[in-house]
């Protein structure tokens, strides 16, 4: 097998989009509506990539609610996404939400999967919250910083599981076959 050179960038696009069809195979197949509605937690550059990544997985896919604990950070993440490809931009203004809360506003939305992106501190607790709500997830790396953290993680896998929810977590080089 030839060596390929695989970018970091390239990497990641690739396990989002491939994480964002496997949580969701009644979509790929077409058992589902026509549109996968998106809420995104954590607007910063990677929420914003995972965003994107996403919105290139498959025809159909919608950015509908933002949130972060920043406003600035909400305002940037809805800015590069719509620049990006406004077909798929579906945020009105009354879901873009900001605060300690917002990530429980997203929740609330009518939406099928989250993109848990915020800083690591926050994702277990965020996690449990978008399987409480009945949310598939895509969220990065590392799912939690402490034992506590893993615990709950564990807890909502569980929870996960019995709902029939998909969790996926980001992963970086795992599938390059060079680091491997």
């Amino acid at each position: 097998m030839a060596k390929r050179d695989l970018s970091r960038r390239d990497f990641l696009a690739g396990s989002a989009a491939l994480g964002a069809t496997a949580m969701m195979p009644n979509f790929a197949f077409g058992q589902t509506r026509e549109t996968m509605k998106v809420g995104l937690i954590g607007c910063g550059g990677r929420g914003r990539d995972a965003a994107i990544n996403v919105i290139d997985s498959a025809e159909g896919v919608e950015i509908v609610a933002l949130g972060d604990a920043f406003a600035d950070r909400t305002q940037q993440g809805a800015d590069v996404i719509k620049q990006y490809r406004e077909k798929n931009f579906k945020v009105p203004k009354d879901q873009m939400f900001t605060g300690l809360d917002a990530f429980e506003k997203v929740l609330q939305c009518d939406i099928d999967m989250v993109i848990l992106t915020t800083p690591p501190a926050f994702r277990a607790d965020h996690l449990t919250a978008a399987i409480k709500a009945g949310k598939h997830v895509f969220m990065e790396k590392p799912v939690a910083v402490d034992g506590e953290g893993i615990l709950k993680v564990f807890d909502a896998s569980d929870l996960a599981k019995s709902k029939g929810l998909a969790i996926v977590a980001g992963t970086q080089r795992r599938h390059e076959d060079s680091y491997r």
